[in-house]
């Protein structure tokens, strides 16, 4: 595993403004960055981004769960808390491609925003169930039915 991707690892469980000051040693200047809500080039919209979910969630945790590799590719199988005093956990997984250069040059997020966040947060709790409630084939053999009748 790449140095650069080991300081990122480190990062994302021990997230800190000054982390994000040392993406330039872990992302190349024209890395690709995905996730449900956004999808941006360059190390330092990246930053921002990260900037922007410590202004609005400073006590943000993730915790590494599991980390696979194949040829091309590193993933990352974490939970995210967006706030350490709440019991909201998100699950979600992170596809990481190192350059040429060892450096991240592509980090694409995967977690469902829907049922996750949606759901949960009172603004868009109601019509979020409603839409999941309609588009589930069968409530009843639903895992979390009882969190989708709420």
């Amino acid at each position: 595993m790449s140095e650069a991707l080991n300081k990122y690892k480190t990062f994302c469980e021990n997230v800190t403004r000054e982390g994000i000051e040392q993406f330039d040693q872990m992302f190349e200047a024209n890395a690709l960055f995905r996730d449900p809500f956004n999808h941006v080039r360059g190390v330092n919209a990246i930053k921002h981004i990260f900037t922007h979910m410590m202004d609005n969630f400073p006590r943000t945790k993730f915790t590494i769960i599991d980390h696979a590799q194949s040829d091309h590719y590193h993933y990352l199988r974490w939970d995210f808390q967006p706030d350490t005093n709440k019991a909201l956990v998100i699950d979600g997984m992170t596809q990481i491609h190192l350059g040429d250069t060892q450096l991240i040059d592509e980090h694409i997020d995967y977690w469902d925003s829907a049922s996750r966040l949606f759901a949960e947060v009172k603004p868009t709790k109601a019509p979020t169930r409603w839409l999941l409630n309609r588009l589930c084939a069968d409530k009843s053999a639903q895992i979390h039915s009882e969190q989708l009748s709420q």
